[in-house]
């Protein structure tokens, strides 16, 4: 039984240690259900193995959550409090491959993301930009990866005037936000029922 593989141009096989300096773990997150808030963690170290056979590679990466970064210093000492991300007590985030496999022309990595100690399957789609040498002697690989965490589970969602009603509809949990600190918290369903939410933030409780 011949293993699976795969044909990659220029492919070496090696150790490689994510290049803090010259990644980036970037984000796109939808914000109060209507645009989208772009964002990056700014540290990232890890190890990339790639295996004689690229199906047999593996990585893994550790993310420093304080360097949650969306260029609104408010947001994001709000998003790395105790509420969401509670880097105080989670500094890290960990995703580790379990398995590499080809589906058509897409290369797919299976793998384990761990955020304040729970662990979910995530899948990245891996880009293959390339080997070859740097300017200091040694050699470079160049790879790319993109997926979507589903926080179907864990959704949050502010609490605004606009669209409030349909968000809280949708949402697990909301949470009420005053002068940038959370007043009010609960799953959907409680905040669309409390009178002190439909009074303020639901023209007044008629919905």
């Amino acid at each position: 039984m011949t293993a699976e593989t795969v044909e990659i141009p220029g492919y070496i096989a090696g150790t490689w240690d994510i290049d803090p300096v010259h990644s980036h773990v970037g984000f796109v997150a939808r914000h109060l259900m209507l645009s989208k808030v772009r964002g990056n963690f700014t540290k990232v170290e890890g190890q990339i193995i790639t295996a004689d056979n690229p199906l047999e590679s593996s990585a893994t990466a550790t993310i420093d959550m304080t360097s949650f970064n969306t260029g609104n210093e408010q947001r994001d000492s709000d998003v790395k409090g105790e509420n969401f991300l509670d880097v105080a007590n989670h500094p890290t985030m960990t995703y580790r491959t379990t398995g590499i496999r080809q589906d058509g022309e897409v290369i797919i990595a299976d793998g384990e993301l761990t955020i304040k100690g729970i662990t979910r399957p995530v899948e990245l789609a891996v880009e293959v930009n390339g080997f070859g040498p740097d300017p200091y002697g040694g050699t470079r690989a160049g790879l790319s990866a993109i997926g979507e965490i589903n926080r179907s589970e864990n959704t949050t969602v502010f609490l605004v005037e606009q669209n409030a009603h349909r968000a809280l509809r949708l949402a697990h949990r909301g949470y009420v936000m005053q002068t940038g600190r959370i007043t009010l918290s609960g799953s959907g369903s409680e905040l669309l029922a409390n009178p002190e939410v439909r009074a303020a933030y639901l023209e007044g409780g008629k919905r």
